[in-house]
């Protein structure tokens, strides 16, 4: 069965098609609302700095763990509001998942500096997602 079968098992060429084809009495609109709309300049170089850019602190490893699927990652990370600057600090729990990968593929890195010591780690050896260093 594919993902996208629609209620007459024939396949949707979109996920809205197939969801308007389940849908029962016609009432609901199809809106896709997973669709991201466009990025914020501040948004953009945020992420960018960690997860695109060529000075980037995760640079040596962007051959061993795909950085766009993080960067996408930390742009959904980062607050939408208009009235919210996103902060370094926003990117902190995507930049300790993309240092956690790295070390599995055999690339040490470093967390930002910014981003102190009680940020996500995730510790193999246990199975763990732990808050602290101390706590792993």
């Amino acid at each position: 069965m594919n993902d996208f079968t629609k209620s007459d098992n024939s396949l949707a060429t979109s996920p809205e098609e197939m969801a308007s084809s389940w849908a029962v009495g016609g009432r609901c609109s199809v809106r896709n609302y997973a669709a991201q709309g466009p990025q914020s300049v501040d948004r953009l170089r945020l992420c960018g700095k960690y997860f695109r850019e060529d000075s980037s602190p995760f640079r040596i490893c962007f051959k061993q763990v795909e950085n766009e699927a993080f960067m996408r990652m930390c742009l959904n990370d980062l607050p939408t509001s208009v009235n919210q600057l996103p902060k370094e600090e926003d990117v902190c729990d995507v930049a300790s998942f993309y240092v956690a990968e790295c070390e599995k593929a055999g690339v040490p890195l470093r967390m930002p500096t910014t981003c102190g010591e009680n940020r996500l780690l995730f510790s193999e050896e246990s199975s763990l997602v732990c808050l602290s260093k101390h706590l792993c």
